[in-house]
């Protein structure tokens, strides 16, 4: 079975550094989003392409997560994500 794999829009910066000052800009629209660890490892991957298995991965080679839990996250952040024109798919 071959999985979508996502990528962040063009338009999406991700901007922060230690200890937490980390957002993603939408610089077609000028809006920031503030960041937690967790978002922020998910947002990374993106950056790179990602589907959902490797969202999943990245979040529990970080994070003590439950398998279920990071993946229904996941699958709810690429969804907003997608709904806001802020990822493409495939």
């Amino acid at each position: 079975m071959i999985q979508t794999k996502y990528t962040l829009a063009p338009q999406v910066d991700l901007q922060g550094d230690e200890p937490g000052g980390r957002v993603m800009i939408d610089t077609y629209s000028a809006t920031l989003f503030a960041c937690n660890e967790t978002a922020w490892a998910l947002l990374e991957a993106l950056r790179e392409g990602a589907s959902i298995d490797d969202l999943v991965a990245t979040a529990r080679a970080n994070f003590e997560v439950a398998e279920d839990e990071v993946r229904q996250e996941a699958l709810a952040l690429v969804h907003r994500l997608s709904a806001t024109g802020l990822v493409d798919d495939g």
